[in-house]
């Protein structure tokens, strides 16, 4: 795993960067985004999510607020789909 640094963004991450803009790629950039939303639907530690808010904070620097409502409808399907699989954790 390596730490890209994205656009000011220190998020660790397997995936490569657009050597054109050396930013995250957009299918990246959601990915990053639904896995932490899907994070703090299933903790209530408070180290967990001090990390998933500073996720979250890099994350909205740099994602086009117009994916936030499709990606939110994907990550909420999703902890519909599997209720048990995604019961809080601490």
């Amino acid at each position: 795993m390596q730490v890209n640094q994205a656009a000011g963004m220190a998020v660790p991450t397997n995936t490569a960067l657009d050597p054109r803009t050396g930013s995250l790629w957009p299918e990246d950039l959601a990915k990053i985004y639904m896995w932490d939303c899907a994070a703090r639907a299933s903790t209530t530690n408070r180290v967990q999510l001090a990390e998933i808010d500073r996720i979250e904070k890099l994350v909205m620097n740099v994602m086009p607020a117009q994916w936030q409502p499709d990606l939110d409808r994907h990550v909420a399907d999703h902890l519909a789909k599997y209720p048990q699989q995604n019961a809080r954790i601490n």
